[in-house]
């Protein structure tokens, strides 16, 4: 009688998992004037909207924060690219900076949506661009029912 083998793996005993996962991160602190008079002067472009999603109303939107590296001192020399792609990664690895897109779009979602919003969850990518860092935040967020917005008229 011949055996026929299946293809893949065969059969193995189950390891328990280990009850600590270690993970290594790599975060970078990048110095808060340049930071603050880019964001200052930063172009910021919001759409989105309110839907209705079973018995809740969700807010979605995008946020792009355009930072120009011209911003920071009249008459400056551009960045060379490796100083773009350090800036970008600085903003994708500094807490503190993705802290600064995220409390921007959060202000800027809660300008348009029709009352307060509660649970949000956002995605933030970073791209540079040639003159340019370009920051987009996606916005998904749960409007509270029956709390209307500071300075809303009703």
């Amino acid at each position: 009688m011949d055996e026929q083998r299946r293809p893949g793996p065969g059969i193995t005993k189950v390891r328990h998992p280990h009850p600590v996962a270690t993970r290594v991160v790599s975060l970078v602190r990048a110095g808060d004037g340049l930071w603050a008079t880019l964001f200052d002067r930063a172009d910021v472009v919001s759409e989105g909207a309110a839907e209705q999603e079973g018995p809740s109303l969700v807010y979605r939107g995008t946020t792009s924060i355009i930072l120009r590296w011209g911003a920071m001192q009249q008459g400056a020399d551009e960045p060379s690219s490796w100083a773009c792609e350090e800036r970008t990664r600085a903003v994708a690895m500094d807490p503190h900076l993705r802290l600064r897109a995220v409390r921007v779009a959060q202000r800027e979602a809660q300008s348009r949506a029709p009352g307060m919003l509660g649970t949000t969850r956002m995605d933030l990518f970073v791209r540079s661009e040639e003159k340019e860092l370009r920051i987009d935040v996606d916005v998904d967020a749960v409007v509270e029912a029956g709390v209307a917005r500071m300075g809303g008229g009703a």
